[in-house]
């Protein structure tokens, strides 16, 4: 039996068609105010016969943050996913962040060592140290890997540090004898959940986006990450991590070969640091006096101008047979399965 927290997100959701479409018993994790109608159009899709797939998951009421909900949902249970986590770049959700994120990994990590349960850890590159940050303007262009060391010297976002805690986490119980592998994606692109997340840059361009900005990061599709994922997991790699990333885009690319896709105007402007950083500011205005989050934060202003490059081959050497889908591939699938809904 197969448990996966977080599978209302964009990941938990391919995840879970991943363990279904093979037939794998599951078991899956959600609130009592979770909304499924996200992970119905995720399955709908990959097939007509989506329904067929659902009636298989086994859903759980329980939230990762609470030690005793989550304890019910662990029986018979051989292999564990952890999805779940809270992403945001907004400082007023720091504290339930980290409850989240920090809090409920630790839950997890303890359950499954008591349970003898193999733990598959969705961490981020967002834990890993950055080469090319230097001084805070010079770049060089070695990549990251897994080897990588925290930069202390380089800012990092409090959504950064909680995962990065989250990870120790994990890591120290794996020197007490946890079986864990874990996986460490890049901005992770895929259909379905079109208002939150990394989905939100192709619902921006279909909109109407005209400014880019310099910075270059990685990105892999949902599809080829929830592959890596069940394969490592099935295999007998433990105490490893992988970063998983298909490869490394400037915005500029990456928006340009949506709007491509989605058939609508590319962007042709070029947002320096000065202007994104008045950008955020009017945002912060806003949302003072209408209630209304910004999309652009301090955070996902100053990031839009990092410059990092990300190895993600790494896994090609353990899983035989392991490739990426091209990144063109992935911009055209998703943004075809956009414009159908």
């Amino acid at each position: 039996m197969i448990l996966v927290t977080g599978g209302t997100g964009l990941v938990g959701s391919h995840l879970l068609y991943e363990l279904t479409s093979s037939d794998f018993n599951v078991k899956a994790i959600k609130r009592k105010t979770s909304n499924l109608e996200n992970l119905k159009q995720c399955f709908k899709y990959y097939t007509k016969d989506y329904q067929k797939l659902l009636d298989k998951i086994e859903w759980i009421e329980a939230d990762v943050s609470d030690r005793d909900s989550l304890k019910k949902s662990l029986r018979n249970v051989k292999t564990l996913y952890h999805c779940a986590a809270m992403v945001s770049f907004n400082p007023k959700d720091k504290e339930k962040m980290r409850h989240i994120n920090i809090q409920g990994t630790k839950n997890i990590v303890n359950l499954c060592i008591e349970n003898d349960i193999r733990l598959c850890f969705v961490s981020s590159i967002a834990t890993l140290g950055d080469y090319n940050y230097v001084k805070g303007k010079e770049f060089q262009n070695e990549p990251i890997d897994e080897f990588t060391s925290l930069n202390p010297n380089s800012p990092h976002s409090e959504y950064s540090i909680t995962k990065f805690d989250s990870e120790e986490i994990v890591w120290n119980e794996i020197n007490n004898g946890l079986n864990a592998v874990i996986v460490n994606p890049s901005i992770i692109l895929g259909f379905g959940h079109w208002n939150t997340g990394s989905s939100k840059l192709i619902t921006t361009v279909a909109k109407g986006l005209s400014f880019y900005t310099k910075g270059r990061t990685g990105y892999v599709d949902v599809r080829d990450l929830v592959k890596a994922m069940h394969l490592l997991a099935i295999s007998n790699i433990k105490s490893d991590r992988f970063i998983l990333n298909s490869g490394n885009y400037s915005y500029k690319e990456l928006f340009s070969l949506i709007a491509k896709a989605l058939k609508v105007k590319e962007p042709k402007f070029y947002a320096s640091p000065f202007l994104t950083g008045i950008a955020w500011r009017i945002g912060k205005i806003k949302e003072i006096f209408t209630g209304k989050k910004s999309s652009l934060t301090k955070e996902t202003a100053r990031s839009s101008h990092n410059y990092s490059l990300y190895n993600g081959n790494k896994i090609k050497d353990y899983i035989y047979g392991f490739e990426y889908r091209a990144f063109e591939e992935s911009i055209e699938d998703i943004c075809n399965a956009y414009k159908k809904q």
